[in-house]
């Protein structure tokens, strides 16, 4: 596996990777609060493939990078599912669980939370 953390300036410039695409694409900017997206549309059509996971950190709604992945034809996920991971690792740590015995139900969390909003 290659992992290499590629910024912004980088990924928008063709001369930097050409003709490269990329399995994973993160958005870890705050970006996605707003009505933006961290990318055109045009330069992530470029880096993408068929399979292609565009994942944006910021959860409770469906941003302008998931909206324009999905619009290319590519999954895209929000950051939700990492919050509830985190938060069951914290519950597990915090109340000294053994997640061995006392498995939590990280789908039945999930579901709860996305149908909150």
């Amino acid at each position: 596996m290659n992992l290499k953390a590629i910024s912004l300036v980088e990924l928008s410039d063709p001369h930097t990777q050409p003709h490269a695409t990329y399995d994973l694409i993160i958005n870890a900017t705050a970006t996605g609060l707003g009505d933006a997206s961290p990318i055109s549309k045009d330069v992530l059509k470029a880096i993408i493939h068929p399979d292609t996971l565009a994942y944006d950190m910021v959860y409770g709604k469906e941003t302008c990078f998931m909206q324009d992945a999905k619009a290319l034809g590519i999954a895209a996920a929000d950051g939700l599912g990492m919050l509830v991971e985190q938060a069951a690792l914290a519950f597990e740590t915090w109340r000294k669980l053994d997640p061995q015995k006392t498995p939590l139900d990280i789908n039945g969390a999930l579901t709860a939370v996305r149908a909150s909003y």
